[in-house]
């Protein structure tokens, strides 16, 4: 119900309006002049104006055109009250800025009809407000969201890179299982933590997949995106292990090392954050079997030299990953890793694949239970 101000200088007619109003379910706070309502209305938590037009010292028509021109109150919606013969002026009413009027006498039932119109209008249009309101705040989110992810990028890939020594190797191509792996759902986390806890809660994460792949003995490593490439190389392979072997001691190393995450977090920061709640900490995994070219950049007025992984299968090992989070499916395989995993004898159990079309052409990917 409403909170509603009624302006009329006749007493008897004051005394219906609020008697009807207030059996409506309404709080009316009723004035026998226009001045002392408009003093109310700008005291806030007003809903409606009832008025009449002909009151001593300020009339209806003032009283409206005063709410229309002030920005707290433009908002609130005006009926105004006339007699019939008054209702030649109606014309000045609305130009005024009323957005209805009822003739006297009335029936309580018009007054109430006009009243219910008016506060259904006036929600209909604060809904709009509202949406348009939550639409600004999302972009703004999004786009603090983005930035937030650029530097939390760039910090990972600084702190990380320095733990696979880059400046002794030359350009090189590597062939064999190429691994991406993100933490899923980082927008959400976004959400709750800062930028640097975020980096913080990704290198310590980063580290521990970094230390087991170097224990599976893989090839190369490092930052790409908000995420890592990891490849395992064939040409590593000996007559005991293989690229595809030692990629799925990996994969199933990386269940430990997410379920390692959640003393962190309770640790480094519930501890910042409160009792607020945290999304779930989870991973995202892609396996391809592919090829890539490593090419050196050389560092720029004494920068750091940089490996720049190049190659169709790299673009497609991105594309498979954004298919991964999308499915959410935390351990996606490709065709061709499935069928190299066949060929070298590894088990992997597969719950399911689906067909998607990436990079022009219909890709069959599986996800691993």
């Amino acid at each position: 119900m409403a909170t509603i101000v009624v302006c009329e200088d006749d007493a008897s007619t004051r005394a219906l309006i609020t008697a009807v109003l207030s059996k409506a379910g309404h709080q009316v706070e009723a004035f026998d002049n226009g001045l002392m309502g408009f003093v109310r209305l700008l005291e806030g938590d007003v809903e409606l104006l009832v008025s009449d037009v002909q009151m001593p010292g300020k009339d209806g028509f003032s009283l409206v055109a005063d709410v229309r021109q002030d920005k707290q109150l433009l908002h609130i919606p005006c009926i105004l009250l006339t007699s019939l013969q008054e209702r030649a002026h109606m014309r000045v009413g609305m130009t005024s800025g009323a957005d209805d009027y009822v003739t006297k006498p009335f029936q309580p039932s018009e007054l109430i009809e006009a009243v219910d119109g008016q506060l259904k209008r006036a929600m209909q249009v604060y809904a709009l407000h509202e949406e348009e309101r939550q639409r600004s705040v999302n972009t703004a989110v999004g786009q603090r969201t983005n930035e937030l992810m650029r530097q939390f990028e760039e910090r990972l890939r600084s702190e990380l890179q320095s733990r696979w020594a880059q400046s002794d190797m030359a350009s090189q191509e590597l062939s064999g299982m190429l691994i991406a792996c993100v933490i899923a759902q980082q927008d959400e986390w976004l959400k709750h933590v800062s930028s640097s806890q975020m980096a913080d809660m990704a290198r310590h994460f980063f580290n521990k997949v970094s230390d087991c792949a170097a224990l599976f003995n893989a090839d190369h490593l490092q930052v790409v995106g908000d995420g890592l490439l990891i490849v395992f190389d064939e040409v590593s392979d000996t007559p005991s292990t293989n690229h595809a072997g030692r990629a799925l001691r990996l994969v199933r190393a990386m269940e430990s090392i997410t379920g390692s995450m959640l003393a962190y977090i309770q640790g480094q920061l519930q501890a910042t954050v409160g009792d607020k709640p945290l999304p779930p900490f989870a991973c995202s995994l892609v396996l391809h079997k592919g090829k890539l070219s490593l090419a050196k950049l050389d560092g720029v007025a004494g920068g750091i030299e940089q490996l720049v992984p190049i190659g169709l299968d790299v673009q497609l090992l991105t594309k498979l990953l954004k298919a991964g989070l999308a499915l959410r499916w935390r351990v996606l395989l490709s065709q061709t890793a499935v069928s190299s995993m066949a060929k070298h004898r590894v088990e992997l159990a597969y719950q399911e694949h689906v067909d998607i079309k990436l990079a022009g052409q219909t890709l069959h990917i599986y996800r691993a239970q």
